[in-house]
């Protein structure tokens, strides 16, 4: 999904860096579900840092990404010279409208069923994955190409659902005081349309910035940088150039 994104910074002198996340590549499989906690995924951000040499970067993050990225401006504020989250706002302010608001409670129904054994495995595999297709209304042939490649390798399909096993209506007291205030520069991205984030824990988040926050809203779904490329790219370069050092981060 970042293939147009990375060549605009590219030309600006930044150095990109797009992995899959643990879940997605043959060498990244854990079976336990406690592999996907958040903790978890925050190391393996942190890990790719240390290799590329990046003591402090910028991060952008869409959906699962985001919620990795706003705990790792909790857990590590310091590795981070920006933070850009597309759709999904800080994790406190979205658990608060998932256990509270009506409106995000249906937009999030599809979690419980994410979140059961075995059936959604069987459900987005059917009849040539046809129903996971769908879920990606506004991607290109090309990238539907990618991800079903991807998802249809042995264990990939389990691996992504262990997210929601892992992390949903499971953030612990110990866990929690440090996905509270950030003071890392955010730019927080969201559609006004987005079937899954409702209204109530975007506009909630404002509430947990303690360093410079925008929040940009756009005429668009879920799917951010497919449906308003242009918008967000621009956004997110705008976003990064302001809080950079030098074009080498």
């Amino acid at each position: 999904m970042w293939n147009e994104l990375i060549p605009i910074l590219a030309k600006k002198g930044y150095k990109v860096v797009a992995p899959n996340q643990r879940g997605y590549n043959p060498g990244s499989l854990p079976r336990e579900v406690s592999e996907y906690e958040l903790k978890k995924l925050c190391e393996d951000i942190l890990a790719i840092g240390d290799y590329y040499g990046f003591d402090r970067f910028h991060l952008v993050g869409h959906d699962w990404g985001s919620s990795v990225g706003w705990a790792l401006a909790g857990f590590n504020p310091d590795r981070l010279l920006s933070w850009s989250a597309l759709s999904v706002p800080h994790l406190k302010a979205f658990g608060k409208a998932y256990k509270t608001d009506e409106e995000q409670k249906k937009k999030s129904r599809y979690i419980g069923f994410f979140k059961l054994p075995y059936l959604p495995e069987w459900y987005f595999s059917f009849n040539n994955y046809s129903n996971l297709i769908d879920l990606w209304s506004e991607s290109s042939e090309k990238q539907i190409d990618i991800y079903l490649e991807i998802f249809s390798k042995k264990r990939v399909l389990k691996s992504a659902l262990n997210w929601y096993r892992a992390n949903v209506g499971k953030i612990t007291p110990e866990v929690s005081p440090q996905l509270g205030d950030v003071y890392v520069p955010t730019l927080l991205l969201w559609g006004k349309n987005d079937a899954a984030i409702g209204r109530k824990g975007v506009e909630g988040t404002d509430k947990y910035m303690r360093g410079p926050y925008e929040l940009m809203e756009l005429e668009a779904g879920h799917w951010l940088i497919q449906e308003a490329f242009q918008d967000v790219s621009k956004a997110i370069v705008k976003h990064i150039e302001t809080y950079s050092l030098h074009p080498e981060n």
